[in-house]
């Protein structure tokens, strides 16, 4: 695919029955936007989730601890990860010149930079952790009262002069130097570019308020993912427990660095300040297990750190044993082998099923033989591996996988390349699998839709449907179009010779190639703890790596279906496809795939916990009808969605759209995603509480956005209630959007129904709009008819009690659009002027929000009887209830609770 999409094998398993009836559910399509449970028995606990940032598994790569001053022009030798180089030239005490100094300092003469550098570290998912001092804020040369400053920082992803860096800057308020000189600081995160700086780009910045010299402080670092990388940065006291991450960002850009580079630490002083220095006192560098760093803590936690209970009879347990020797009943009917050669050869297909002795310890060598020995109740107990394996169950049987306690489980849909040889400046190997490019347009088709709205390949990148997928060292490489396009982060597939070709030398490498096409579909109630699937090259009408469809079942041992601690990565279309009543999803993370992190469809009583559905898209498909974190759609009845994170997506967040019915978002992040954070449309009977929806911004060439019928202009929403009703929208902090709230009818219909926009409840908000857009049309609040039949009240009737916030009076221009006629077009530029919400508030400056998204004391503390904010409802607090945060009735809070 655009973002390398390889290999289906026909390996295609049946567990014993009836055969596939309607398991490809539609993955529903947005309507056009047009102007007119557990197994029985002891439960188990939830296991264990990554802590925010710090995911359960970490490899210690670099240490340098004790780092004194001392005499010596260089650092000495790493603890663990050396040597230090100083590209920047040494120099030896006391000289104020550029030059990495003594042990551990950094000493910068005016204009002059100071650089040490783990070149031979190379690493791409790394935390960075450094103890330093100030140890001298150069005063201003000149005639300011305070200098352009210092700046120490932390650099990753290295290669030559392009890095991403985390650097603190501190500009002295003094002209007089002490010891105990202060000045005022911020952090940021930012994306280099030595060569030109005018390519440089800051991603993230905060204040920190005063630092002052020789306090000792700590600069932390993260840099994670290989398609879309998330970056975090936070600064504290050396001796504080370490806060919420004050930065937490993606980079989104073309020129993104997704390779690993080295780690280096540098200091720079401003050409008009004396001569300044820092002094590190430790630093270590971690690289991150299988980049499970996640800036939110929702999702999985890292494989391999869970337990759960185990059946008492031993009669009840199947094991499975990669090492255990393959029989012909580890293959079920229907099901293709490849062989060595890489030759399809049927198997058993038409063998019956040879029972095992009831006996303890029974084992199988793949997951497929032991779905076909278990019976209902059965538990499956997974040992340590990676299983190449697709399977398909639709048995009268309900049975739970889980692997075994501290065992590290993949399903795995790719095999190894080998046999590399170099062509033509290119390298070259054998390759066997065949995928064509198909979409979801009814049918099973070659060809896509063609109205806005319903086509699903975005012309600017034109292989994104292709499921082919290239993996050079875990690194999903690009898919070109042609050999002559490949370049060093890509490669192209010569179908017709069956010829694989690479830009990058895979000589001392691992190249895997996707040849399955799912990890499991299942129609029957099953229960999948603790394990994860991954590189699987799904067909989108195939919608999914895991498929999860059917009506209940009582006669089983358990009802529904369930997945806990699950992570499903780097699939071609989708992560999840939920088309079974009842299912739930607890502590899952979904990401890097192609289309959707998480699809549901025609089932009612989903409940998703703690669930994570974060960079997904990577294919850029267009955003309608379908793409981006997590779509609920078609007929969903008591949708119940508590605590969890979606972020950082090409395309909407969450998405709830065609008849979704009394449901419930609570306590939630949907941070950084294209165009719109939350949607809620053509549905009814909701609520969208307690959750911190930031920075959600208008990405050019994801395809027509929601505001526009026919073209893909710039809008930028944080929640966005379209063509529903009786909507409640309390106690959320919706900032970085140029509309942080939306109320929108445009009066479509929809399964022979209109879907007018009424009963919205807006209360005790913090909607912070962004001070520029492309597309200035609307307000940070916003509420129209497109019809121009209704008004705002109509829309609206209760919005009380919120904080509305503005950089200035003037940025952005307009308060509010508030239509009190209708078709009157309206905005104003204040809340006296709109005449509306006297329980609210207005606010300019500094967006009155903490780094975790909680209002600052300053603006909770004006909340009360007085005059400003809403007892919260009692009904609105018990949706929050077993979060990690909850809201508490009756108390006058505002903004959402972490």
């Amino acid at each position: 695919m655009a973002m390398a999409r390889e290999r289906f094998s026909t390996q295609k398993l049946v567990i014993a029955g009836a055969a596939v009836v309607g398991l490809l559910a539609p993955w529903g399509p947005g309507a056009p936007i047009a102007r007119a449970a557990e197994a029985p028995g002891a439960q188990a606990a939830p296991g264990p989730q990554a802590v925010s940032g710090m995911p359960a598994t970490r490899t210690l790569v670099a240490a340098g601890h004790a780092l004194a001053a001392g005499a010596g022009a260089v650092w000495g030798r790493p603890t663990t990860g050396g040597p230090y180089s100083y590209p920047e030239g040494v120099s030896g005490v006391g000289a104020d010149d550029t030059g990495a100094g003594d042990r551990g300092l950094l000493r910068m003469a005016a204009g002059r930079t100071a650089r040490t550098e783990l070149d031979s570290l190379e690493q791409r998912d790394v935390s960075i952790d450094t103890t330093f001092l100030l140890e001298r804020i150069g005063a201003p040369t000149g005639t300011l009262t305070c200098g352009d400053g210092i700046r120490y920082a932390i650099e990753a992803r290295k290669v030559g002069g392009d890095y991403y860096r985390a650097a603190v800057r501190v500009a002295a308020e003094s002209k007089t130097p002490t010891g105990r000189t202060r000045g005022a600081a911020t952090v940021s995160i930012e994306r280099i570019d030595e060569a030109d700086v005018t390519r440089s780009r800051t991603l993230a910045t905060a204040s920190l308020g005063t630092l002052r010299a020789d306090d000792a402080l700590r600069l932390q670092f993260e840099v994670d993912g290989s398609d879309i990388p998330t970056l975090r940065a936070r600064v504290f006291a050396a001796d504080a427990s370490a806060p919420q991450w004050q930065l937490s960002t993606s980079d989104n850009g073309s020129d993104r660095l997704r390779a690993a580079g080295s780690i280096a630490f540098s200091g720079y002083t401003a050409p008009d300040t004396a001569t300044s220095q820092v002094r590190i006192r430790a630093l270590t560098v971690h690289a991150l297990a299988d980049g499970m760093a996640e800036s939110s803590g929702y999702g999985a936690p890292s494989l391999g750190t869970t337990s759960y209970p185990v059946p008492a009879d031993p009669n009840k347990i199947i094991w499975v044993n990669p090492r255990a020797p393959r029989t012909a009943d580890d293959w079920a009917p229907g099901q293709y082998v490849i062989d060595a050669n890489h030759r399809e050869a049927s198997a058993a297909a038409s063998n019956p099923v040879r029972k095992l002795p009831l006996a303890p310890n029974r084992t199988t060598a793949t997951l497929a033989g032991a779905i076909r020995q278990a019976n209902n109740g059965d538990t499956i107990i997974m040992k340590a591996g990676t299983y190449h394996e697709q399977i398909t169950v639709m048995k009268n049987a309900a049975i739970t996988i889980q692997p075994e306690n501290g065992a590290k489980v993949w399903l795995d849909g790719s095999t190894v390349v080998t046999g590399w040889a170099a062509s033509g400046g290119l390298w070259a190997a054998n390759w066997y699998q065949v995928f064509s490019p198909v979409y979801p347009t009814g049918e099973w088709t070659t060809s896509d839709g063609t109205a806005l709205g319903w086509r699903y390949v975005n012309s600017a990148y034109p292989m994104a449907a292709r499921p082919d997928q290239v993996f050079l060292d875990g690194q999903q490489l690009d898919q070109a179009a042609s050999k002559a396009q490949v370049t060093a982060s890509s490669f192209w597939f010569d179908e017709a010779n069956r010829r694989l070709y690479l830009g990058t030398n895979p000589a001392g490498h691992e190249v895997r190639a996707s040849d399955l096409q799912f990890a499991l579909r299942a129609a029957t109630p099953i229960a999948v703890r603790g394990i994860g699937m991954r590189n699987y090259a799904t067909w989108m009408p195939q919608r999914a790596v895991v498929n999860v469809q059917g009506p209940r079942n009582n006669g089983l041992a358990f009802a529904t279906s369930s997945f806990t601690d699950v992570i499903v990565q780097d699939g071609a279309a989708g992560g999840f496809q939920v088309s079974k009543p009842g299912t739930t999803l607890t502590n899952v993370t979904a990401r890097y795939h192609g289309n959707l992190g998480i699809a549901a469809s025609v089932a009612g009583g989903l409940s998703f916990t703690n669930v994570a559905a974060n960079h997904n898209n990577t294919e850029w498909f267009n955003r309608a009808p379908s793409a981006g974190g997590t779509k609920i759609a078609h007929d969903v009845n008591g949708l119940t969605i508590k605590g969890g994170d979606f972020s950082d997506n090409q395309g909407p967040g969450l998405w709830l759209d065609e008849n979704v019915t009394n449901f419930s978002v609570a306590s939630v992040n949907a941070d950084r995603n294209s165009e719109v954070g939350i949607l809620v449309e053509l549905s009814t009977n909701g609520s969208v509480v307690n959750s911190v929806v930031r920075d959600n911004r208008y990405v050019p060439g994801v395809g027509a956005p929601h505001n526009q019928g026919n073209a893909d202009q710039p809008d930028d929403i944080g929640i966005f209630v379209f063509d529903s009703s009786n909507v409640r929208v309390w106690n959320n902090t919706v900032t970085g959007s140029y509309k942080a709230l939306a109320v929108r009818q445009d009066g479509r219909t929809w399964q022979g129904r209109t879907w007018p926009t009424t009963g919205v409840v807006a209360r005790n908000n913090i909607l912070a709009g962004a001070s520029t857009s492309a597309n200035p049309w609307c307000a940070g609040v916003c509420v129209y008819d497109d019809t121009r039949a209704v008004t705002s009240p109509t829309m609206v009737p209760s919005i009380a009690g919120n904080a509305y916030h503005r950089t200035s009076t003037s940025a952005p221009p307009a308060l509010l659009r508030w239509e009190k006629q209708p078709g009157s077009r309206t905005q104003y530029a204040s809340l006296a002027a709109a005449g509306i919400d006297g329980r609210g508030r207005e606010f300019t400056g500094a967006v009155p929000v903490q780094a975790n998204g909680r209002a600052t004391a300053a603006l909770q503390n004006q909340a009360g009887a007085a005059g400003f904010g809403t007892p919260v409802d009692a009904a609105i607090a018990a949706l929050t209830a077993g979060t990690r945060a909850p809201l508490t009735a009756g108390s006058y809070l505002i903004g959402a609770v972490r």
